[in-house]
């Protein structure tokens, strides 16, 4: 749902089908990181967000974010820390089979951190 609310105002930003459409089910595992785990990194990377008035005046899934670009690269964080993230986990499992549905521009950093 979150990435559904986040790609109305990011063109880069695809929603996948709900996780039910997809065949997930309650026993299996959701290894991405949160928001909240997404924010505090970026903060870690590029130092604490100043929202402006124009931030608070945007509604959740509105079109068309203008209130200007964050500092710093996002795809460090929306892109990079979610593969390594990830790939630790799959690293670590004692599960012989894994399902990671993620989109394409995942899979090359995830492929690449997997065969490190």
């Amino acid at each position: 749902e979150t990435y559904s609310s986040l790609s109305t105002i990011s063109s880069s930003i695809v929603a996948q089908p709900q996780y039910k459409e997809m065949g997930v089910t309650d026993s299996d595992i959701n290894v991405d990181v949160s928001l909240g785990q997404m924010v505090e990194k970026f903060e870690q990377l590029f130092g604490e967000i100043q929202l402006t008035a124009c931030d608070f005046e945007i509604k959740i899934g509105a079109k068309g974010y203008n209130c200007g670009k964050a500092p710093g690269n996002n795809r460090l964080v929306v892109v990079d820390f979610r593969n390594e993230y990830v790939t630790n986990y799959i690293k670590k499992s004692p599960d012989d089979k894994i399902l990671v549905l993620f989109g394409a521009d995942h899979i090359k950093g995830m492929v690449d951190l997997l065969q490190q």
